[in-house]
Protein backbone atom coordinates (compact mmCIF):
# COMPACT_ATOMS: atom_id res chain seq x y z
CA UNK A 1 0.00 0.00 0.00
CA UNK A 2 2.58 2.39 1.03
CA UNK A 3 4.81 3.56 -2.03
CA UNK A 4 7.58 4.19 0.19
CA UNK A 5 7.51 1.41 2.18
CA UNK A 6 11.43 -0.36 2.24
CA UNK A 7 12.55 3.45 0.98
CA UNK A 8 14.94 4.55 4.02
CA UNK A 9 15.68 8.48 4.49
CA UNK A 10 18.38 9.76 6.62
CA UNK A 11 18.63 13.22 7.91
CA UNK A 12 22.15 14.48 8.82
CA UNK A 13 22.73 18.07 11.10
CA UNK A 14 26.27 19.46 11.44
CA UNK A 15 27.26 22.75 11.75
CA UNK A 16 27.72 26.51 13.21
CA UNK A 17 25.42 29.26 12.38
CA UNK A 18 26.00 32.42 12.14
CA UNK A 19 24.22 33.10 15.09
CA UNK A 20 26.53 31.05 17.58
CA UNK A 21 24.82 28.42 17.15
CA UNK A 22 26.49 24.76 17.10
CA UNK A 23 24.66 21.60 17.25
CA UNK A 24 26.34 17.97 17.06
CA UNK A 25 25.85 15.46 14.35
CA UNK A 26 22.15 13.62 13.90
CA UNK A 27 21.12 10.88 11.56
CA UNK A 28 17.37 9.54 11.44
CA UNK A 29 16.36 6.27 10.04
CA UNK A 30 13.30 5.88 8.88
CA UNK A 31 11.62 2.22 7.62
CA UNK A 32 8.08 2.89 8.06
CA UNK A 33 5.98 -0.06 8.24
CA UNK A 34 2.32 -0.25 6.61
CA UNK A 35 -0.74 -3.55 6.71
CA UNK A 36 -3.42 -2.23 4.54
CA UNK A 37 -6.33 -3.32 2.38
CA UNK A 38 -6.56 -2.20 -1.51
CA UNK A 39 -10.06 -2.52 -3.46
CA UNK A 40 -10.35 -1.66 -6.77
CA UNK A 41 -12.67 -2.47 -9.92
CA UNK A 42 -13.21 -1.35 -13.19
CA UNK A 43 -17.36 -0.76 -14.52
CA UNK A 44 -17.61 -1.14 -18.46
CA UNK A 45 -20.03 1.53 -19.23
CA UNK A 46 -20.31 0.73 -23.73
CA UNK A 47 -17.26 1.22 -26.74
CA UNK A 48 -14.00 1.94 -24.73
CA UNK A 49 -15.49 3.81 -22.06
CA UNK A 50 -15.08 2.48 -18.35
CA UNK A 51 -14.82 3.99 -14.69
CA UNK A 52 -11.86 2.45 -12.73
CA UNK A 53 -12.54 3.22 -8.70
CA UNK A 54 -10.12 2.59 -6.29
CA UNK A 55 -9.64 3.02 -2.38
CA UNK A 56 -6.92 1.91 -0.15
CA UNK A 57 -6.34 2.06 3.48
CA UNK A 58 -3.28 1.11 5.75
CA UNK A 59 -1.46 1.23 9.18
CA UNK A 60 1.36 2.99 9.14
CA UNK A 61 3.97 2.85 12.13
CA UNK A 62 7.17 4.15 12.53
CA UNK A 63 10.05 2.73 14.39
CA UNK A 64 11.60 6.17 14.66
CA UNK A 65 9.10 9.30 15.09
CA UNK A 66 11.72 12.15 16.84
CA UNK A 67 13.30 14.45 14.59
CA UNK A 68 14.67 16.89 17.16
CA UNK A 69 17.96 18.18 16.82
CA UNK A 70 19.47 19.54 20.25
CA UNK A 71 21.35 22.98 19.64
CA UNK A 72 23.43 25.17 21.88
CA UNK A 73 24.82 28.82 21.57
CA UNK A 74 28.88 28.89 21.45
CA UNK A 75 28.97 31.99 23.89
CA UNK A 76 26.78 30.20 26.42
CA UNK A 77 27.71 26.88 27.16
CA UNK A 78 25.20 24.79 29.30
CA UNK A 79 21.92 26.58 27.42
CA UNK A 80 21.04 23.84 25.39
CA UNK A 81 17.22 24.25 23.76
CA UNK A 82 15.53 21.46 21.72
CA UNK A 83 14.15 22.41 18.10
CA UNK A 84 11.23 20.13 16.86
CA UNK A 85 11.62 18.68 12.68
CA UNK A 86 8.03 18.20 11.04
CA UNK A 87 7.56 14.57 13.18
CA UNK A 88 6.59 11.58 11.74
CA UNK A 89 3.43 10.29 13.46
CA UNK A 90 4.09 7.04 15.26
CA UNK A 91 0.99 5.13 14.34
CA UNK A 92 -0.82 6.69 11.59
CA UNK A 93 -3.63 5.56 8.77
CA UNK A 94 -2.65 5.96 5.02
CA UNK A 95 -5.85 6.15 2.41
CA UNK A 96 -5.95 6.89 -0.55
CA UNK A 97 -9.00 6.87 -3.02
CA UNK A 98 -9.80 7.99 -6.75
CA UNK A 99 -11.90 7.31 -9.68
CA UNK A 100 -11.07 7.56 -13.67
CA UNK A 101 -13.27 7.72 -16.51
CA UNK A 102 -11.78 6.55 -19.64
CA UNK A 103 -13.74 8.46 -22.56
CA UNK A 104 -11.44 6.38 -25.42
CA UNK A 105 -7.79 4.57 -25.09
CA UNK A 106 -6.46 8.18 -25.63
CA UNK A 107 -8.77 10.24 -23.39
CA UNK A 108 -10.03 10.42 -19.59
CA UNK A 109 -10.53 12.55 -16.78
CA UNK A 110 -9.85 11.41 -12.81
CA UNK A 111 -9.90 12.53 -9.28
CA UNK A 112 -7.79 11.45 -6.84
CA UNK A 113 -7.35 11.86 -2.76
CA UNK A 114 -4.07 11.11 -0.25
CA UNK A 115 -4.42 11.74 3.37
CA UNK A 116 -2.42 10.45 6.54
CA UNK A 117 -4.06 11.21 9.54
CA UNK A 118 -2.50 9.79 12.84
CA UNK A 119 -1.79 11.64 16.52
CA UNK A 120 -0.76 15.18 15.85
CA UNK A 121 -0.26 14.36 12.14
CA UNK A 122 -2.87 15.43 9.52
CA UNK A 123 -2.16 15.62 5.75
CA UNK A 124 -4.59 15.48 3.08
CA UNK A 125 -3.74 16.41 -0.57
CA UNK A 126 -6.04 15.33 -4.26
CA UNK A 127 -5.80 16.07 -7.94
CA UNK A 128 -7.97 16.13 -10.62
CA UNK A 129 -6.94 15.93 -14.02
CA UNK A 130 -8.25 15.43 -17.75
CA UNK A 131 -5.42 13.68 -20.21
CA UNK A 132 -5.37 13.25 -23.49
CA UNK A 133 -2.63 11.19 -25.36
CA UNK A 134 -1.73 11.35 -28.93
Amino acid sequence: MNDHAGDACQQTSLGTGALGLSFDHRVVTSLPVSLGLQLDTTIAIGGDQSLQAWGRAAWVHEFEPDRSVRPSFQAAPGYSFVVQGAAAAEDAVAVNAGLKMNWSNNTSMFATFDGKFGDGVQTYGGNVGFKVNW
